[in-house]
């Protein structure tokens, strides 16, 4: 959301726990690195609400009948802040490196963009026009470019120094503990909001509350209590924590045993004990956030008789599971293993808990199946379509497939990646996530929210409906 004042603001301090760029074109969860990438770079299309998107780079767009032939038109007389004008040469460019095996991810991501526009045909019909030719039907392709950034390609031979974007805002500097940028002169949709903001680095939740206080700070993230004479804004985040069972040689094969796991689990008590209340139990993989999301789909209620109903039909007499825990990311895991493991004694099952230190390596772990029966995660995908393909589809398993096989799930996948209406979409989507519900791939626990504060200064700012903080002109609201 813009932030909305009758003139420019001089300047704006944001500070939060780190602050970092790095390639922009590395697949990300990080809202806090987002930020100043969407800050300094643009997609061709953005995230609308509840999974719909809107124009940035590109005006307009179209698509085939069978959602594999989709064509942008580019607005015109968009710069990038070293003044070279946008063409559609930057664009299949940039899609083209993006799909480059060479460009990796965080925390086992690498190569999940390519595996989405590898095969592709990328062409620029004109300097304003560009088309992609799909080998599949992909009616959510929108899913993936949201998430790809243009960048000039006379600069892209720079990288890993950072080329110019078309953002509202330039970077000046950058160090360790705080990023500069100021407002781009000639951003294609008018005059920025702020003439400059300094992202800080405040790592502690006191530092950041005082920074605020004391006037040295206008924005601050992750802090979930309200203060005096400052305005919390909070919002559901697109994660969902929960712990991913291990269907390819686990002892979770069992329906009823996974059934019985999320009956026996009080989601409540250890959202009230680790959040304080402020965050939101999950029926599904899906978030509020996504295009799949269903208010009406129930979550399992916490009946620890219907459990010891559901483990008398497991055939084992050993319920005796192992579960694996990161020791960050999500930074409660291990304190909600141990909450698990309190509750299910209840109902006879024994819990071991195996904790990882080096998290990008207990990425690579999960990602190559290489955990015991169950390993905790927070997806994070704003992508129904990317969450479903990636994680649960049996026909093409993607990077985070852990040997979930449902034919009725695969058959409505199939036919979404041919359905063009969105709201059709929705509703296959919707269909999908019950049957996720009712055969459950994961331990379903909760979607933590998003808070921020604000000072005086930025009394106007609102997030962004993707969690991020984001600055469009003033007289231009998206």
């Amino acid at each position: 959301m813009p932030l909305l004042t009758p003139d420019p603001i001089d300047s704006l301090t944001i500070v939060q726990p780190y602050v970092r760029l790095g390639d922009p074109h590395a697949c990300s969860d990080d809202r806090h690195r987002l930020s100043l990438l969407h800050a300094l770079y643009e997609p061709l299309i953005k995230r609308a609400a509840n999974g719909h998107y809107q124009a940035a780079l590109a005006e307009s767009w179209s698509v085939s009948e069978g959602a594999q032939h989709w064509r942008f038109h580019l607005r015109e007389q968009v710069r990038f802040h070293d003044g070279q004008l946008l063409s559609s040469d930057d664009v299949v460019a940039s899609l083209a490196r993006v799909r480059d095996e060479s460009i990796t991810g965080e925390l086992g991501t690498t190569g999940i963009y390519q595996g989405y526009l590898q095969d592709c045909k990328l062409e620029a019909s004109d300097a304003h026009t560009v088309n992609i030719y799909l080998p599949h039907a992909m009616a959510d392709l929108l899913d993936v470019l949201v998430e790809l950034f243009i960048l000039p390609a006379t600069r892209l031979s720079e990288l890993p120094t950072l080329p110019p974007g078309t953002g509202p805002l330039k970077l000046v500097r950058q160090r360790e503990d705080e990023i500069v940028t100021d407002a781009h002169a000639h951003y294609w949709q008018g005059t920025p909001a702020v003439k400059r903001v300094i992202w800080q680095v405040l790592a502690s939740v006191d530092e950041r509350l005082e920074a605020l206080a004391s006037a040295r700070a206008d924005i601050a993230s992750d802090i979930h209590q309200a203060s005096e004479n400052l305005i919390q804004h909070t919002q559901p985040s697109s994660v969902a924590t929960t712990f991913m069972f291990n269907l390819v040689s686990g002892q979770v094969g069992d329906i009823n045993l996974r059934q019985a796991l999320n009956y026996a689990t009080d989601k409540k008590t250890i959202i009230d004990v680790l959040f304080d209340g402020h965050a939101d139990i999950i029926s599904s993989p899906c978030t509020a956030t996504q295009l799949g999301f269903d208010p009406d789909l129930t979550p399992y209620a916490y009946d620890p008789g219907r459990a010891r109903q559901l483990l008398d039909g497991v055939q084992t007499t050993d319920l005796k599971l192992t579960f694996d825990v990161p020791s960050r990311l999500p930074d409660e895991a291990l304190q909600l293993g141990s909450l698990l493991q309190e509750q299910w004694q209840h109902v006879g099952v024994s819990l071991e808990l195996i904790e990882h230190a080096d998290r990008p390596q207990y990425a690579n772990d999960v990602r190559d199946t290489n955990i015991h029966d169950a390993a905790c995660f927070d997806s994070s995908p704003h992508s129904t379509f990317r969450l479903f393909s990636e994680k649960f589809s049996s026909h093409n398993p993607g990077v985070w497939w852990l040997g979930y096989d449902n034919a009725d799930f695969n058959h409505l996948l199939a036919q979404a990646r041919t359905t063009i209406s969105a709201r059709a979409r929705q509703q296959i989507y919707r269909q999908a996530a019950g049957i996720l519900r009712d055969d459950p791939p994961w331990l379903y626990l909760y979607n933590t929210r998003l808070f921020w504060l604000t000072g005086h200064k930025a009394r106007t700012w609102r997030p962004s409906v993707d969690g991020l903080i984001t600055f469009t002109p003033h007289n231009h609201p998206l």
